[in-house]
């Protein structure tokens, strides 16, 4: 039996499989931030879509700490884990 990790770690390797992922992610975005998604690009080297605007990018990962023990606060899941991260500051 596969683990979880190795599994996350499969898809992350898979573009299509990848895009999937992290186009799910941005389908429930909450408004404001679907906006800036609207139109993206996908950079599969760094496993993340960035925003048309590029302040915000939807990062894959492996779980939140993936440098730490999986435990109950730090759980692994088949497909990883996607969040919003804000690339550069946006300009006034």
């Amino acid at each position: 039996m596969l683990s979880s990790e190795h599994n996350a770690i499969q898809l992350s390797k898979d573009k299509k499989r990848l895009l999937q992922r992290l186009n799910s992610a941005r389908a429930v975005l909450i408004q404001s931030l679907a906006t800036e998604f609207k139109k993206w690009s996908f950079d599969f080297e760094n496993k993340r879509l960035i925003s048309a605007s590029g302040v915000y990018a939807i990062q894959w990962k492996l779980r939140d700490f993936p440098d730490s023990p999986v435990c109950y606060e730090n759980q692994q899941t088949d497909s990883g884990i996607c969040i919003v991260v804000r690339l550069k500051s946006e300009r006034f």
